[in-house]
């Protein structure tokens, strides 16, 4: 059975709707595969039209081949044979929606988190811990003592406007017994400070914008791990306060003087006040909130970043708790922003290398 369709003259268009006739397993091929059943149905038709030439006319090179090896003709259509494609208006609103779609994914920040030298860690070398301060307190409090000895009032015909008073020699010996105590704490305070600041480092991590949009309203959230203090750079411990030195026993006339220069400064030499002017302009980066739970986490605001800039975040020191604790370890970082679709993870290595102690 066939169905044909003038196509123009000489060429008619004829499908055929019978199943193949040729002998499958004579010809070697596989019912199941459609190639050979299209080559069967070409072996029948030419069986039953022996007077027409029959052929094969494909882009696939693999049933060309076999077309001819069953001595059927073959052949790939010319190019200039071929009807322009035509693209389907579904087809290219698709494209252009996959285009669009890219251009808008490509227009996104891309933040990150880094170190000021452009890596993702830094060395720390420590100086070793100090020896030891067995022996500096005795030594430092007899040099004192030998400074400031202890004085005893003598009565003298002169009086009290030439010789100093009993009360002001007992004021004295009081200030000198405080001065060694304090003195005493205040070495102490002053060792521990200096071993606190031996295992102390600052690091300064710099906020990126590789992409290729602005970045707003961003907060970058930092974790650092048990056994260290963070400090901001205006939140260091300050340096113990040395203990003022014993004032020697003075005289009635001293004493007065001393009270009128206290009373006018003038009189000492006149010093304007130091005012502390808040700074209240606009700031990008906000100052880093620190908070301790079990561990420190660390908060720091910037309000925007262009597309291929940096933005430091100011400096941040870590303080190991002891010598015990001194390890390289990791800071966890997590930045969130407007226009960023997922929160940006990640770890910044700090690799601590100490001398050992002479």
């Amino acid at each position: 059975m066939e169905d044909e369709a003038r196509i123009r003259d000489g060429v008619e268009l004829v499908f055929l709707l019978d199943a193949p006739t040729a002998d499958y397993l004579e010809h070697g091929l596989d019912r199941h595969d459609a190639d050979d059943v299209l080559l069967a149905s070409m072996l029948g038709y030419r069986q039953s039209n022996p007077d027409e030439i029959t052929t094969l006319v494909s882009d696939d090179a693999g049933i060309r081949v076999k077309a001819r090896q069953l001595g059927l003709k073959a052949f790939e259509l010319p190019d200039q044979f071929r009807l322009a494609s035509e693209t389907d208006a579904r087809d290219a609103e698709v494209q252009a929606l996959r285009q669009e779609l890219q251009k808008l994914q490509g227009a996104i920040p891309r933040l990150d988190l880094e170190y000021l030298n452009g890596a993702k860690h830094i060395k720390v070398d420590l100086a070793p811990p100090p020896t030891t301060i067995d022996g500096a307190v005795e030594n430092w409090q007899r040099e004192a003592r030998e400074k400031f000895p202890i004085r005893r009032h003598r009565l003298t015909q002169f009086g009290s406007l030439i010789e100093p008073l009993k009360e002001e020699f007992d004021r004295y010996n009081m200030e000198v017994e405080d001065y060694l105590t304090a003195g005493a704490a205040y070495l102490q305070a002053n060792w521990d400070h200096l071993c606190d600041w031996l295992r102390t480092f600052e690091i300064d991590l710099v906020l990126v914008n590789n992409g290729t949009d602005l970045a707003s309203d961003i907060d970058t959230f930092l974790h650092f791990p048990d056994g260290m203090q963070v400090f901001a750079e205006d939140d260091l411990p300050p340096l113990p306060e040395e203990p003022a030195e014993p004032t020697p026993p003075r005289t009635l006339g001293e004493t007065i003087a001393g009270g009128l220069v206290d009373i006018h400064p003038g009189m000492s030499g006149f010093h304007l006040p130091d005012f502390d002017i808040p700074d209240v302009g606009p700031h990008n980066v906000g100052y880093p909130v620190i908070k301790r739970v079990n561990s420190y986490e660390v908060g720091v605001h910037v309000e925007r970043l262009k597309q291929n800039d940096r933005e430091p975040l100011g400096k941040l020191y870590v303080a190991f708790d002891d010598d015990g604790e001194v390890r390289p370890f990791e800071i966890g970082y997590r930045i969130n922003a407007v226009g960023v679709p997922t929160d940006v993870e990640g770890d910044l290595a700090v690799v601590v290398a100490r001398e050992a102690a002479s």
